[in-house]
């Protein structure tokens, strides 16, 4: 399995978890645990949401650096790009506003966040198909 594949797989769980935990959730000692918004144990929410984000911003550090790999390869073959570069570089700016709008748990701050890294690296991609034809 692939770096990717593992943080994929490491997400889908604490997801699947997230939803798919009965009301009946036992907390330590065996004894049904006080239950908070939506029949989950409280402490095992915090925690599911702790680990969804250090695999978000994982796996955005984790294409940033592809993207670098990717920049690295069409530079020693040549090609320019300067284009690309300059698209990464305000994709790795979102680094910082992402991460708090995690840790804040800022629905809307992290729907614009999204919104914005989704048309950054669309751009990208149409940058890098273009930078591969030559135009």
């Amino acid at each position: 399995m692939t770096r990717r594949h593992i943080l994929i797989a490491g997400l889908m769980v604490s997801l699947f978890l997230l939803l798919a935990l009965p009301a009946s959730a036992l907390g330590a000692g065996g004894e049904p645990a006080e239950m908070g918004e939506g029949g989950i144990d409280p402490g095992l929410k915090e925690e599911l949401w702790n680990i969804h984000v250090e695999h978000r911003l994982s796996d955005f550090e984790f294409h940033v650096g592809a993207a670098q790999d990717a920049i690295a390869a069409l530079g020693r073959y040549g090609y320019d790009t300067a284009g690309l570069s300059e698209i990464l570089s305000t994709i790795s700016a979102k680094h910082d506003a992402l991460e708090t709008a995690l840790r804040e748990r800022d629905r809307d701050q992290l729907k614009a966040i999204n919104s914005e890294l989704r048309q950054l690296w669309k751009e990208f991609s149409q940058e890098f198909r273009q930078v591969l034809k030559g135009s």
